[in-house]
């Protein structure tokens, strides 16, 4: 039944690759040729996660909104981080509802400020601020395709897209924030931050900031965005150390997906 849905799956991102080639700048058949290599590679590593995954926690694991979580240790009471919203609230509308929790929210962008203001749920906190090693205004970088612009879109404070045009929008760092908010704790910590995740982690870590559940996207880099072989060493570098700080500082390590990664804190 998994097989079943991963083919179809895949068949279904490889069907989408020939209208996606339109809307990134430069040649169709270039874009054509990137996107197929890079969907070749999110297959591999698919299959390899399928195969070489953590199962121990299988059957503990519970699908909440678009990830999943050990939800044992989760109440009210829990502290919920949800960095990098966009318009996609699944997992803090999920988890506040389940638990009746209070979810803390943080994403820099135009998009998120107009798509949160309108939310009226008191249990769901926005900040239109983003997150990041230090407090201050920091270069955002966004795509160079057309569907972005220096006010909406996904953006990246590493740069992930390999783009040249960027904005200065606010941060503040996750201790600045615990300290605002009197949090001695966070209990669920969920990064979708376009690249930023390790940056935000070995802070974390040097800083004795110990989240008791940790998902992030590890994103990859991608040919789309004119990544280099040196840009995927340096990736693969990156996420080996991570891994082994996590290790190290008492975590126990759960990869969802070939580019997500669920880390839970044993002592």
């Amino acid at each position: 039944m998994l097989l079943i849905k991963f083919i179809k799956v895949t068949f279904i991102a490889f069907f989408k690759i020939p209208n996606q080639a339109k809307n990134y700048q430069g040649t169709y058949s270039i874009n054509f040729i990137k996107l197929i290599i890079d969907q070749i590679i999110r297959t591999i590593g698919s299959l390899g996660h399928f195969f070489l995954k953590n199962r121990k926690y299988d059957d503990r694991l519970e699908s909440i909104g678009n990830y999943r979580l050990l939800s044992e240790d989760i109440s009210s009471n829990s502290i919920i981080y949800s960095c990098g919203i966009g318009k996609n609230i699944k997992f803090d509308k999920k988890i506040s509802e389940k638990f009746n929790c209070d979810v803390y929210m943080f994403d820099p962008t135009k998009e998120s400020y107009e798509f949160m203001n309108v939310n009226n749920n008191p249990k769901l906190k926005f900040y239109n601020i983003g997150v990041w090693t230090e407090d201050g205004d920091i270069k955002f970088y966004h795509p160079d395709d057309k569907y972005n612009n220096s006010a909406y879109g996904n953006l990246s404070a590493t740069n992930f897209f390999k783009s040249g045009t960027y904005i200065k929008l606010p941060c503040k760092s996750i201790p600045s924030i615990m300290k605002e908010h009197k949090h001695l704790k966070i209990d669920v910590l969920k990064m979708d931050i376009e690249g930023a995740a390790f940056v935000i982690l070995n802070h974390l870590l040097s800083n004795n900031v110990y989240p008791k559940q940790i998902i992030v996207e590890l994103e990859r880099p991608f040919f789309i965005y004119n990544a280099s072989l040196t840009d995927f060493l340096d990736y693969f570098i990156k996420r080996r150390k991570i891994r082994k700080k996590l290790k190290q500082t008492g975590y126990d390590l759960i990869e969802l997906k070939a580019n997500e990664l669920l880390a839970v804190k044993l002592y």
